[in-house]
């Protein structure tokens, strides 16, 4: 309220839920920055093994062999379960899961994991990415898709997994406070009627442009939680302009009934050494989330970093050095997230542009996110296949040397 005028300057209303106050427990053994296994081990048939969460997060739970795994009296394993586990989105609060038949159970807290998109790849010589091959190779290590498009006969499939299916919404250049709304209102993956999808993520906020920045906030804030959805938050750079950007990421945060997170951008091109290539990777994660920290400490809660395997897309393709091994400077950046202390308990991580990255980097993606965020390891994987980021087979193949090592 104007003190002098004594009319009414601005308001907000906020909507909040009440959980029963619960910590985490058991400690369990954390495996790497951003996995901790709650429990490994033989249970009995009908054995249940409770644990609690401070906060909401995804669990994974495996049981192989198992006539049946329910999860808070609800089955998530059955015996035709696809490697029998699931991934699962649960709320803060006490939790349990229990064995039908005598089995190995695991389960462990672990990041969201996201892709984007699960569509056939546009250039013609790849192998059809089609939704077998997202099965196969993509699932295993994915809680999240974001666009593309999955078959009608696997969405029902594909929900009973527990996973999130997001549409993207493109939500720049917004003509006022309400334009964000609006286009929330009117987007598909927001509806009551998309069942099989579970909100948006709205693409894409930059921080230099803080008009838009108040506008995308006020539009958020206004939308509010409807039909349970979330929208997800694209941004690019880092928080800088006070007032502005705090009412940003806490839109992003909590506008949506507290389901929203805030992504980050990273994408990574290339350098001529290993040594420049660790030096960007600092300056674009390891800087990038100091900025965030010390403009909202909180900001762990809910911020994701997205890392980019596309090398197919001519005009922005993160490979421009044929002699460097993009699969070892992925599973650098990885690795990064996994042991790096600035990055503990972050929790939400993935991959855009995989339907612009050929078979192999494809494939690796998905190996990298399992290997780290799923079981939970710290150690690179190219070491285990004899990976370099430059393997040395290629010599001068830009003629950077005139023609040395080159037959003229």
């Amino acid at each position: 309220v104007n003190r002098v005028a004594g009319e009414k300057a601005f308001s907000r209303t906020h909507d909040f839920r009440t959980v029963e106050a619960c910590g985490d427990f058991p400690s369990g053994r954390r495996l790497n920055n951003m996995v901790v296994e709650l429990f490994r081990g033989k249970v009995e048939d009908g054995q249940s093994f409770a644990f609690g969460l401070a906060h909401g997060g995804w669990t994974f739970i495996a049981a192989k062999g198992a006539d049946e795994v329910l999860l808070d009296g609800r089955r998530v394993i059955a015996p035709d379960t696809p490697r029998g586990e699931t991934f699962r989105e649960l709320e803060a609060g006490r939790h349990a899961v229990t064995a039908k038949g005598a089995v190995e159970l695991t389960v462990r807290r672990i990041p969201e994991l996201f892709c984007f998109a699960p569509v056939l790849s546009p250039v013609k010589e790849n192998p059809p990415f089609d939704w077998a091959f997202q099965e196969k190779y993509v699932l295993p290590a994915v809680t999240t898709l974001n666009g593309g498009t999955i078959p009608s006969e696997a969405r029902r499939r594909y929900r009973d997994s527990g996973r999130l299916w997001l549409a993207n919404l493109i939500s720049r250049n917004l003509a006022d406070d309400g334009d964000l709304t609006r286009r929330l209102e009117k987007a598909n993956g927001m509806s009551a009627a998309a069942i099989f999808q579970d909100g948006v993520t709205c693409d894409e906020q930059g921080f230099t442009d803080v008009p838009t920045m108040a506008r995308y906030a006020a539009g958020l804030w206004a939308y509010g939680d409807r039909n349970g959805k979330r929208a997800y938050t694209w941004a690019i750079g880092h928080p800088a302009t006070e007032g502005v950007d705090h009412d940003l990421i806490s839109a992003a945060a909590n506008g949506t009934g507290g389901r929203g997170k805030f992504l980050s951008e990273i994408y990574l091109k290339e350098q001529p050494s290993e040594a420049k290539a660790r030096a960007a990777m600092e300056l674009a994660a390891g800087e990038k989330i100091g900025h965030y920290r010390r403009f909202t400490p909180l900001v762990n809660q809910k911020y994701g970093i997205v890392f980019g395997n596309f090398n197919q897309a001519p005009g922005i393709s993160l490979c421009g050095y044929p002699e460097v091994d993009y699969r070892y400077y992925l599973d650098m950046q990885f690795n990064m997230l996994a042991n790096d202390p600035r990055f503990v308990d972050l929790p939400c991580t993935g991959v855009w542009g995989s339907y612009r990255a050929d078979d192999e980097l494809h494939r690796w993606t998905f190996m990298l996110m399992r290997h780290y965020f799923v079981e939970g390891h710290r150690e690179m994987l190219s070491g285990k296949y004899g990976f370099r980021y430059i393997p040395g087979h290629l010599r001068n193949p830009d003629f950077v040397d005139g023609i040395a090592s080159w037959r003229a």
